[in-house]
């Protein structure tokens, strides 16, 4: 009889315990529901935040220079994203316009809508209001004549360059002193962008 009750203790904490995991195991359960549902959301955020990263590759870390204030996009016709030489000919209203996704060695994330110009002989690297991109002026022709020309505008703030990826900048390696800067990508995706 002594030996009865020492033992009840026992047999009280055996059942306890098992009528007890079922309930943490359902918790358990519900848990890992719940934390795999909080880990889709996050990780579909995750994915978004890629999706732009894998479009932009370096381009996405751009740290801007906002000095002189200037915020009106430049970027909405001229240099603005595309897929397609269509969607440019509509958004500038030009049969000659083109998508382009690569400036000589540089990649332009996301496309860049532009047009061919030509530079005169013995012209530097940009004319501003040249008349083959735009007879009423505002739009410049840059490049290297005979190699790659197009149109642009000129920007002087990296806050006009509305689109992720872009920067104003003078072009890279053919800049000359005094040139004026336009809306381009960063040094980091001459080759590609998206493999830095």
């Amino acid at each position: 009889m002594i030996s009865i009750p020492r033992a009840w203790p026992l047999v009280l904490a055996v059942v306890s315990i098992s009528l007890a995991c079922p309930a943490a195991e359902e918790d358990d359960a519900t848990a890992t529901a719940n934390d795999s549902g909080s880990n889709d959301a996050t990780a579909t955020a995750d994915e978004t935040a890629a999706d732009d990263s894998a479009v932009l590759g370096c381009a996405a870390n751009i740290e801007y220079d906002t000095t002189d204030g200037a915020t009106e996009s430049v970027m909405q016709t001229w240099g603005a994203a595309c897929t397609t030489d269509q969607e440019c000919k509509d958004l500038i209203g030009d049969p000659d316009a083109v998508c382009d996704f690569m400036a000589v060695v540089y990649e332009l994330p996301g496309g860049y809508c532009s047009k061919p110009c030509v530079l005169p002989p013995g012209a530097s690297s940009v004319v501003a209001d040249a008349a083959d991109c735009n007879p009423d002026g505002g739009v410049a022709c840059i490049g290297v004549s005979g190699q790659f020309e197009r149109c642009a505008i000129i920007c002087t703030d990296d806050m006009q360059c509305s689109r992720p990826g872009y920067e104003c900048r003078q072009m890279p390696l053919i800049a000359m002193a005094g040139d004026p800067s336009l809306c381009l990508m960063p040094e980091c995706c001459q080759g590609s962008c998206a493999s830095e």
